[in-house]
């Protein structure tokens, strides 16, 4: 193998994005769901390992902070402050096309399904280039593209209007196996 792209990302605040909202804050529990959620069940294919989504997001800032701070929230479908969701989600909100639930996506009554895990990380290139570097893990690659089709409006809904703001540059499926499958695969 070899480096094909090197992304020098830092923690920005308390898991901020360059937008400064929170980031993450629908992660499941990582005390009781993160690994239920990130990783294959024993006696599946895969088992122990976990499927990854990789982009890198380019932001254009300078059009969203035109925006007043009740229609940045309407983008993210959070409050700025604390991330406190907005209830209901505008249905153009990034909230309303990636958090799955039962029956409509992010009607907050009906139980979550298809959870996956993230963290993101902001990024800074010397030519003023700002972003997010997103990684997101789930025992299926399903869910990644389910939250993908929505946030561009392929399967009839409205599109997501935080893509008015920050495209992807990069994004790359991967297949994380456990420990143990590789060091049974490099065995000698």
């Amino acid at each position: 193998m070899k480096v094909a792209r090197e992304t020098m990302t830092f923690i920005y605040g308390a898991s901020l994005d360059m937008s400064g909202f929170i980031d993450g804050t629908g992660n499941p529990d990582p005390a009781s769901k993160d690994v239920d959620v990130a990783i294959v069940p024993d006696g599946q294919p895969g088992a122990g390992g976990a499927h990854v989504l990789a982009q890198r997001w380019v932001h254009d800032l300078v059009a969203f902070e035109k925006l007043p701070i009740e229609a940045q929230e309407a983008v993210f479908g959070r409050r700025k402050p604390d991330s406190a969701r907005i209830s209901p989600p505008p249905p153009t909100s990034h909230l309303a096309h990636v958090e799955l639930r039962e029956g409509a996506t992010a009607d907050e009554t009906k139980p979550k399904r298809n959870e996956i895990t993230r963290r993101s990380t902001p990024y800074a290139f010397h030519d003023g280039t700002v972003g997010l570097y997103f990684l997101a893990f789930c025992k299926d690659q399903a869910p990644f593209r389910e939250r993908l089709r929505a946030m561009y409006g392929l399967e009839g809904g409205p599109r997501d209007q935080l893509t008015d703001f920050s495209n992807p540059a990069s994004g790359s499926f991967y297949f994380a196996p456990s420990v143990e499958t590789l060091e049974t695969a490099l065995a000698p």
